[in-house]
């Protein structure tokens, strides 16, 4: 039983990460499609230019 336990409680350690990157740059200001492949200028679904620094 403590194997588990300790096993168990190892795993929810492993879990928890940091916090999650921004992707407000790769959200589309016209249409709010998240256009996340690289090297794209303008959105893959209204044409917008994108904004990314």
């Amino acid at each position: 039983m403590e194997a588990v336990a300790a096993m168990a409680s190892g795993a929810e350690e492993r879990d928890q990460g940091g916090e999650a990157p921004c992707l407000l740059e790769l959200v589309c200001e016209e249409c709010g499609r998240l256009n996340d492949e690289p090297g794209l200028v303008a959105c893959g679904g209204c044409g917008s230019p994108l904004r990314r620094e």
